[in-house]
């Protein structure tokens, strides 16, 4: 679907959202049309929001600023993928190598016993992000209005341990 709506000309003004799997449709997409003839530059007006991403965000913001030819931009940054997950969240940590912008584990629990919620449920920390119910917002307290918030991929710290994964796969040219 990515794929046919660059094609179709949807590159400008177009914004993509990945939640879990739907960060790797996004992650493998972009990998396809970097393949492509013309790629640079055909996502240029495209922006995209990772939320508790299966796909490594870091990555993702890389093929994206190529494909948007970011490197030509009088601000990069405008362009940058951004994301959102919660500390407790194993698929956006674990499976996805990303660090947390966010979330605390709520009074009365365990950070164990918050990631294995995540493997069914409601109000988990791998389905609680945007607006939620009063128990997604517990797993953000201190955020603003006790949500889970966009942060730019620039922004993030990325020398954490989650990261390792992402910068062995760059030096093997991944």
């Amino acid at each position: 679907m990515v794929i046919e709506m660059q094609k179709d000309g949807y590159s400008q003004g177009l914004h993509l959202d990945g939640h879990s799997r739907g960060s790797l449709t996004i992650g493998n997409a972009m990998e396809s049309i970097k393949n492509t003839e013309n790629a640079v530059g055909s996502l240029s007006g495209t922006t995209i929001s990772f939320l508790g991403p299966a796909y490594n965000a870091a990555a993702a913001d890389d093929l994206l600023a190529y494909l948007q030819d970011r490197k030509s931009w009088a601000n990069p940054n405008d362009g940058a993928l951004t994301l959102q997950n919660q500390s407790n969240d194993i698929v956006g940590r674990l499976i996805g190598g990303n660090p947390a912008t966010g979330g605390v584990t709520p009074k009365g629990s365990f950070w164990l016993w918050e990631a294995l919620r995540v493997l069914g449920g409601t109000d988990t920390p791998h389905n609680c992000y945007s607006n939620g119910s009063e128990a997604c917002q517990n797993l953000w307290k201190g955020s603003i209005g006790n949500e889970s918030v966009p942060v730019p991929i620039y922004q993030i710290d990325m020398s954490t341990p989650e990261t390792l994964l992402y910068k062995l796969e760059r030096l093997r040219g991944k």
